[in-house]
């Protein structure tokens, strides 16, 4: 029988793990939802490794590491005080005030860091005090560090705390921060002191003293020590004062005043009774008692006692109770069936582990260890290290791996104040055989580790974990040693592999038989579209695949004629838009991106040119003859130079012809008519609003109904008017109707010139048909949500506007999510097509490789989904209570992705209270979801009445994201199904899911997007699920219904489509219905309490 052994911990243990042992770590469960994810302050990281003992193939070390980053602390000013009298430095302890400057460096480097709130100051003291730093920051932590390296210990013998206390109090004066803080550090008893001016009754904790002293004279010019008042420290046995030198005492309000030490005290209690807390460390006081005593009744916040060894441990411990991440931290850690723990003794002792802070004890009857870690800061992870040994009593199985441990848990105090707890992931090993553990874990678009927000992250098992399985061969996890294995990268759903191989060769030895293989992966790309484009006209389009977290930064452009008006982006991308210009971060969905134009106004500049000189005319006069004509206002202006009408009717000139506003224009050179009917010109004919167009050289009607033109133009009949001395160059003579009937290009021509002289010309004209642009299409054939390539791609061309019929391939072991389409060619260069295709089994497929290895770490397809249960439970239609919360930084995150098992939760929620007591349960069949974690309870009572399912590996995936399909199953089997025909949407054909899809759609609860397609394999976000959930429940409010007093949320702004959604499913509201079926609240209710 093993007696308990208890034992305090006060050694430091500094354990250096290299970065190539990272691998051989198991990281912690991906954080629960509501956990908080690192880098957050406040998150926690616990890792547990099995080193194998070198030469003893039965024994491991274990290894727990707890970190974390530090919590937001209210703004703190500290001041350092530290010793420098001449015992500091003094033979045989020269090492003293060196060892006090690093330590007091180290606690600087510990609580000076990125997003904190503290300054720090430095005092050194021997016989007086000396101002060593004032208050500085993190951006000037070198300057202060330097400043300490600066402190000198001083030959004068003497120690004067007091002096150190009242320059401390002195700067702490001028500070505004919420916390004050001294920490002093010394090595003996005060020998110095001020004289106090007034004494009062009061009693100590550690000292007899029956008064306390004020008033002190900090200004005289001798203080208490230097002989002038050399008071002795206390009386012998004998009641003598021999052995003590000192001068004398002095009186006070009739008390007598014998030692330096009530000075001190009273003193650090005047800077308590300010509102300043002290912490004192006693350096190798031994057993001095008035050191010690003194020490301890001047702190008020803690007192630690070490040598100069430990000085930097009990700087880590007290800066953990400044800051922290984690606090009142313990762990229980029972050993595993197959193990015991080594004991090097008969008894467990100090020698049995290594811890570097806390206290730890043995439970010998169940075997268990429990550390009372305290408070663990950021940098300063706590770790404990202890050997165990496999019980060869026990009937061993060669080829199976065995946990070192059972359940391993932490409870502490989190961020939000309240106990919780957190399990640490278990390591498995075997007897003479290795293991390879793959993990994979996201990644952004450089390949960096970052969390489920996106937030970049220090080490791959600091980020969101998307998958975690020991690889196997021939069926088994435990590995020969001495071989190399060849792992197979596993298929995550959503994601595509970014960091790594595929296969990653391993080499399982000896000295390293426990390895594990980390990949990195990263979204799917998403499609990202952007269009320039004036009204129904693209100007430029572009699309490229984007990877979700990629940065966006798009602006518009200039195209001439064209003048920028407005942006569009599709909604809920999150991104930014201001002015010409959209930012942001690529979120996981398609996006298209439109920069809208309008087309500038166009004008005509008009000039007025004599064409038998060149020149123009000045301010639109009209030269006639050899003088200069102009007509503003009359009809007719007749001129075989040049004829220009401004607002009358008829223009007849064989040199140029023009009315603005008139009816008729005959002009054998040129023939133009802004907005009358008829033009008849030799030359060319142009009417731009007008009817009729006659010319016998080109005529063309931008508005109008008829052209007639000797050389390119259709069958007309027109009214031609004409001067007298004018002929036209047509058949029918003049002032009649004429009809042309075109002939061939070869005898097409025109007439040139005037009265006097006539030309016919024939043109080289020619003409081509309008032939439509060939276009490419790539045909692909993927397995639906990892868009893995299942049969060679396919090349189809054709042209712009035709329509082709596709086939989708056949594919062993697949069933295509449509068998046939039919493509319709459009104006774009590199056009896609892709079938995808559904697995025909869940069972997972497995190949040899070169080496003789098999794969088997294909994610599992979801297993058949339970029938609906004849009894379903009911959701709470009526009760508008809140089913979701937000998290501890404040926010709700409605863009973000939403987890299976908080989707359990949410249904969990919605029901009612008859379901609860029906069926509530805590038990369940997932191998993944244990009884301690959050959503246990959800997940049980939610399978336990066949509203969820899990997949044939026997796991839930509790932290994956879930689908859209998946989502609407789940909605669907809480009512009956709608079978009614729909084909809203044109991609779930074949669908495990389609019924449940089409029979949410039959009842409004679901919406597509406005491609006609549902997008069933796309994660949901948690903004469409409670669009999805408050659909269902029948639960709509206008944003002006809302009441005032309603929870909001900073990241859930008006404007946003979902902005009522997530205040209708984050607040419990009362409420009455109007006309239209909406909701107006009639007042706010605290949070629903859940059975």
């Amino acid at each position: 029988m093993k007696r308990r052994f208890r034992l305090l911990v006060t050694g430091l243990c500094i354990l250096i793990v290299a970065l190539g042992t990272i691998p051989d770590m198991l990281s912690a469960q991906a954080a629960n939802s509501g956990e908080l994810e690192w880098p957050n302050p406040g998150a926690v990281k616990l890792t547990k490794a099995a080193n194998p003992v070198e030469g003893k193939p039965d024994e491991w070390d274990i290894t727990l590491t707890v970190e974390g980053k530090n919590l937001k602390s209210d703004s703190s000013d500290i001041v350092l005080v530290i010793d420098k009298s001449g015992s500091m430095s003094r033979s045989p302890n020269q090492n003293r005030l060196p060892k006090a400057k690093d330590a007091a460096k180290k606690f600087i480097d510990n609580l000076l860091i990125e997003g904190s709130e503290i300054r720090i100051a430095v005092v050194s003291f021997n016989t007086t005090s000396e101002q060593v730093s004032d208050f500085k920051g993190l951006d000037q932590k070198t300057q202060l560090k330097r400043a300490i390296d600066n402190i000198q210990a001083q030959v004068v013998e003497g120690t004067n705390i007091q002096a150190g206390l009242h320059e401390a109090q002195e700067l702490l004066k001028t500070s505004s921060a919420n916390n004050r803080v001294i920490v002093l550090l010394s090595d003996g008893e005060p020998t110095y002191s001020y004289k106090a001016g007034k004494a009062v009754p009061g009693s100590w904790n550690y000292n007899s003293h029956n008064f306390m002293l004020s008033d002190f004279d900090y200004g005289a010019d001798e203080i208490i020590g230097s002989c002038k008042y050399s008071l002795r420290y206390g009386r012998s046995n004998s009641g003598s004062d021999s052995g003590y030198t000192f001068c004398n005492s002095y009186f006070v309000n009739g008390y007598e005043v014998l030692d330096n030490g009530i000075g001190t005290i009273s003193e650090a209690k005047l800077a308590g009774d300010a509102g300043i807390g002290i912490y004192s460390i006693g350096l190798d006081v031994g057993n001095n008692s008035i050191a010690t005593d003194t020490l301890k009744e001047i702190a008020n916040k803690g007192y630690y006692s070490g040598s100069s060894d430990s000085l930097e441990r009990i700087f880590s411990e007290l800066t953990s109770k400044i800051v922290f991440a984690v606090e009142n931290a313990a762990v229980t850690d029972p050993m595993g069936d197959m193990f015991d723990l080594k004991l090097k003794g008969s008894f467990f002792g100090p020698d049995d582990y290594k811890a570097s802070q806390g206290e730890v004890t043995l439970d010998p009857q169940t075997e268990t260890l429990n550390w009372n870690i305290g408070n663990v800061m950021e940098g300063e992870p706590a770790t404990i290290t202890y050997r165990v040994k496999l019980d060869h009593s026990k009937n061993l199985e060669p080829n199976r791996l065995y946990p070192t441990n059972k359940t391993t848990t932490m409870v502490y105090t989190d961020a939000k104040g309240e106990r919780t707890s957190k399990d640490f992931e278990v390591p498995q090993v075997s007897m003479g055989k290795g293991s390879i553990l793959v993990k994979a874990y996201k990644v952004n678009a450089k390949g960096k580790p970052i969390n489920s927000d996106g937030q970049e992250v220090e080490r791959p098992d600091l980020a969101q974990e998307l998958y975690s399985r020991y690889h196997e061969e021939n069926g088994s996890e435990a590995l020969e040693v001495g071989k190399s294995y060849s792992v197979p990268a596993p298929v995550v759903p959503g994601y595509t592999l970014k960091v790594g191989g595929n296969p990653t060769n391993v080499n399982v030895t000896l000295n390293e038989p426990s390895l594990f293989t980390w990949l990195g992966y990263s979204d799917i790309p998403n499609k990202l579209t952007i269009v320039h484009r004036s009204g129904d006209r693209v100007l430029e389009r572009s699309d490229a695949e984007e990877t979700p977290g990629e940065s966006i930064d798009v602006s518009t452009k200039n195209f001439t004629e064209y003048e920028f008006s407005s942006i569009e982006v599709s909604e809920g991308s999150g991104l930014s838009v201001d002015n010409g210009h959209v930012n942001g971060i690529m979120p996981g969905k398609d996006v298209t991106i439109a920069f809208n134009y309008t087309a500038q106004d166009q004008g005509v500049e008009l000039r007025y040119v004599d064409r038998a000189t060149g020149k123009d005319f000045v301010n639109g006069n009209i030269v006639v003859d050899s003088g200069i004509g102009t007509n503003i206002e009359g009809d007719d202006v007749v001129d075989s130079g040049i004829g220009t009408n401004i607002e009358g009717d008829d223009v007849v000139d064989s040199g140029i012809g023009m009315n603005i506003e008139g009816d008729d224009v005959v002009d054998s050179g040129i023939g133009m008519n802004i907005e009358g009917d008829d033009v008849v010109d030799s030359g060319i004919g142009m009417n731009i609003e007008g009817d009729d167009v006659v010319d016998s050289g080109i005529g063309m009607n931008i508005e109008g109904d008829d052209v007639v033109d000797n050389g390119i133009g259709t069958d007309s009949e027109a009214k031609l008017a004409c001067d007298a001395g004018y002929s036209i160059g047509l058949d029918g003579g003049n002032n009649s109707n004429a009809t042309n009937t075109l002939k061939d290009e070869a005898n097409k021509g025109y007439y040139s010139g005037n009265s006097d002289s006539l030309e016919r010309i024939f043109p080289e004209l020619t003409i081509s048909q309008y032939v439509e642009s060939s276009q490419m299409l790539t045909v692909k054939y993927l397995e639906q949500g990892t868009e893995k390539k299942l049969a060679a791609e396919k090349k189809f061309g054709g042209v712009t506007g035709q329509t082709i019929e596709l086939t989708a391939e056949e594919v062993a072991g697949y069933t295509p999510m449509k068998p046939s389409d039919m493509y319709k060619f459009i104006e774009k260069e590199g056009q896609d097509y892709i079938f995808y295709y559904t697995k025909n089994s869940s069972n997972p497929g497995s190949g040899d490789s070169s080496g003789g290895s098999r794969s088997s770490t294909i994610t599992p397809s979801p297993k058949p989904l339970l029938p609906l249960p004849p009894v379903p439970p009911k959701l709470d239609m009526e009760n508008h209570s809140n089913y979701i919360n937000g998290y501890p930084d404040g926010t709700v995150k409605p863009e973000n992705q939403i987890a299976r098992e908080e989707i359990a939760a949410i249904f969990y929620r919605l029901m009612e209270n008859e379901s609860f007591t029906n069926y509530m349960t805590g038990q369940n069949s997932f191998s993944d979801v244990v009884k301690k974690r959050w959503s246990n309870k959800y997940i049980s009572t939610m399978e336990r009445v066949g509203i969820i399912t899990g997949y044939q590996d026997g796991t839930f995936k509790p932290g994956q994201s879930i689908t859209r399909a998946e989502f609407a199953a789940i909605a669907s089997r809480f009512d009956k199904l709608n079978n009614q025909a729909n084909d809203m949407f044109a991609d779930i054909s074949g669908h495990w899911a389609e019924k449940y899809i089409v029979s949410a759609a039959n009842k409004g609860w679901i919406k597509g997007y406005p491609d006609d397609t549902f997008k069933p394999n796309q994660y949901i976000t948690r903004a469409e699920a409670m669009a999805f959930i408050n659909s269902v429940l029948n639960r709509k409010v206008k944003a002006a219904d809302i009441h005032a007093d309603a929870k909001q949320w900073p990241d859930n702004k008006p404007g946003k489509w979902y902005y009522s959604d997530v205040l209708e499913a984050t607040n419990h509201h009362e409420y009455s219905r109007s006309e239209d079926g909406y909701e107006s609240w009639d007042s706010i209710q605290p949070d629903q309490v859940y059975p």
